[in-house]
């Protein structure tokens, strides 16, 4: 059957030309008629395929009184069976994928992999199964899960420096919003979930009318638009209820400002900068500001071997993963003061907004950002990255789908290729200055000194 006769077939619309072969580099938009949507794109010479799931909701979704359901549903998606599949291991689908995870962000739930042709097919079918409310998970399942959901968030909110600093920075920044609730989850609530919550949040999230597909890498539409036709098109739209947005509390006007831990040798300053709204006329300026100080921050900040163990970059600001705010870090000399530290930060993060942005650097940033969000066309030296390292396809893949969620401004990669050195020096001094930042610091907690074994407390041995 020709490709023109197939897209004739009921339960599909075609959004865009498709009169031929996938070109390389092209998209192709499709919608069925149960609501699911369909992105597919082929990269040259690229020779695995990738496959993205993203369903439209996240921790913005999760109850006031349960932080961290999402998360914890992700999990128990990932790891779930379905009667189709009662012998699914996790384990062994990321072993036999190029790559394959998951990711619970606050307005979306991402499920992917790279691989073969043949495997990408499998995961499509358990996808569908997903999305057809499947699933099956019970008190065992979830006493599996929890602990270690429970121990991701403990790591990421207590352990490890710069995602602590970073969650605190959020909830300061951006009180009273969905994206400043700590999504990765709370002890407390993680502890209170029970078993029909969960399988409630699932069955209202992943469902065709919530959730987009992205296929890209080696894709012929020729041969995978009736596969995914075959697989997607014949599942019911779900009569659920959408999940609610809660509005979380605003106020955090006592909640301190630095915190002593016993894992770090010495300070750790943060200074974090909330960006304006992602669609604003500012935005674009903002970013390029953001990557121009995170490249003279790694080239300025004094950089130890263990800070990669803490995630404590010097400049961080993911366009991708989380673009509301911008952070720089400054990790002082053990035994030093915070508070010197911060200073040090602040006088530092000062000075740049007095320096004028070379053509070098701002060009570098553009290329950077550019590059982070696969502009289409594609630039001939990235798709032969891209062909060449096909991991890099998860980033290709989470732009792609985060533009057409519209979780991504349309037109945002040419509106930083059209920056000039003076629109990044303003934002420079109007979104970087120190005043506008919350500054969040760790300062080394001392060990007590315990008394030896046989010792009198306050007192000599026996």
């Amino acid at each position: 059957m020709g490709l023109l006769a197939q897209l004739a077939l009921p339960g599909l619309v075609v959004l865009g030309s498709l009169s031929g072969p996938c070109a390389q580099g092209s998209q192709r938009l499709v919608r069925f008629d149960n609501g699911l949507e369909l992105l597919v794109e082929s990269v040259p010479a690229c020779q695995e395929m990738a496959l993205f799931l993203f369903v439209k909701n996240g921790w913005a979704q999760d109850p006031l009184d349960g932080t961290g359901t999402m998360h914890l549903v992700d999990h128990l998606v990932l790891t779930g069976a379905t009667p189709e599949r009662k012998g699914w291991s996790y384990q062994q689908w990321q072993r036999q994928r190029t790559a394959a995870n998951s990711m619970t962000a606050c307005r979306y739930t991402c499920y992917y992999s790279i691989g073969s042709r043949k495997a990408i097919s499998s995961d499509a079918r358990r996808w569908a199964e997903v999305l057809a409310g499947k699933l099956r998970f019970g008190a065992r399942d979830l006493g599996r899960e929890r602990p270690r959901v429970w121990t991701e968030a403990r790591k990421l909110t207590t352990l490890v420096p710069g995602p602590m600093l970073q969650w605190r920075a959020r909830q300061r920044l951006l009180a009273g919003r969905p994206e400043g609730r700590v999504g990765v989850g709370l002890a407390q609530s993680l502890a209170k979930l029970s078993e029909a919550a969960l399988r409630e949040a699932y069955l209202r999230s992943h469902h065709v009318g919530n959730a987009l597909l992205v296929a890209l890498g080696r894709v012929d539409v020729e041969r995978d638009l009736p596969f995914y036709r075959q697989v997607f098109a014949g599942l019911k739209a779900s009569a659920r209820e959408p999940l609610p947005t809660p509005t979380p509390p605003k106020s955090l006007e006592h909640a301190p400002a630095s915190w002593a831990v016993r894992q770090v040798g010495g300070p750790f300053a943060t200074l974090a900068f909330a960006a304006p709204p992602l669609g604003s006329e500012e935005f674009p300026a903002f970013s390029v500001a953001a990557a121009v100080l995170r490249r003279r921050a790694m080239l300025s900040f004094p950089r130890g071997k263990t800070l990669g163990q803490a995630m404590f970059f010097p400049g961080y600001h993911s366009l991708l993963d989380f673009p509301e705010i911008a952070f720089l870090n400054w990790r002082g000399e053990d035994g030093g003061d915070l508070l010197v530290t911060q200073e040090k930060l602040q006088a530092w993060v000062k000075q740049q907004g007095r320096q004028p942005v070379r053509a070098a650097e701002l060009r570098f940033a553009q290329r950077q950002l550019r590059q982070t969000l696969d502009a289409l066309p594609l630039e001939k030296l990235r798709a032969a990255q891209l062909a060449r390292f096909p991991r890099l396809l998860y980033s290709l893949g989470l732009s792609r789908g985060l533009t057409q969620m519209g979780l991504l401004p349309e037109g945002l990669a040419a509106r930083i290729a059209a920056l000039d050195a003076k629109g990044v020096e303003a934002a420079l001094q109007k979104h970087f200055a120190p005043e506008r930042g919350a500054a969040l610091g760790l300062r080394p907690k001392q060990q007590e000194s315990k008394p030896k074994q046989g010792a009198k407390p306050g007192g000599g041995g026996r």
